[in-house]
């Protein structure tokens, strides 16, 4: 999603496998991984997260 910021709306759908990831922590780097998606994810699609 760095790369191809405007990627980020096709990402929006795991939203729901995200907030997963977070709730059952096995890795700190898979949690970071999923939080700094879930960041870049609010920036432009904020309501999408409220959802989930």
């Amino acid at each position: 999603m760095e790369a191809l910021p405007r990627s980020a709306i096709q990402v929006v759908e795991a939203t729901p496998i995200l907030l997963n990831k977070l709730r059952s922590i096995t890795s700190i780097d898979i949690a970071e991984q999923a939080l700094t998606a879930l960041d870049m994810i609010s920036k432009r699609n904020a309501k999408q997260i409220l959802v989930c």
